[in-house]
């Protein structure tokens, strides 16, 4: 769930994000369920995440999200992704290391 607590709103940059799903033609269900998804899986990583909107204003159809693991935290990521209900259109990550990679930066595609 997009951080909220009694009384309070969600932080601006979620309430950024779901303004510009709703101008994308999404239902407020839909955008629920995608801000839910993001929040469980930057949530369950102790890692510094880019998130931001995927497709061209005013047709923004989803989220997408980068961050930089390493081995441990792909493995992790694997895990968090397994529970996660929204769409997911893609996950793609990039080794850094030539023999052995010690980090990898990993995009995900919500939709």
């Amino acid at each position: 769930m997009v951080e909220k607590s009694e009384g309070n709103p969600p932080p601006i940059p979620w309430l950024r994000f779901a303004d510009l799903l709703a101008k994308g033609g999404l239902s407020d269900e839909h955008i629920e369920m995608l801000m839910d998804a993001v929040a469980t899986v930057t949530g369950q990583l102790n890692a510094p995440w880019r998130v931001f909107p995927r497709g061209i204003p005013p047709v923004t159809d989803g989220l997408t999200g980068e961050v930089i693991l390493d081995a441990a935290g792909l493995q992790a990521l694997t895990s968090a992704l397994a529970g996660v209900d929204a769409a997911i259109l893609g996950v793609e990550y990039f080794p850094y290391g030539i023999i052995n990679p010690e980090a990898f930066v990993v995009s995900i595609d919500f939709a």
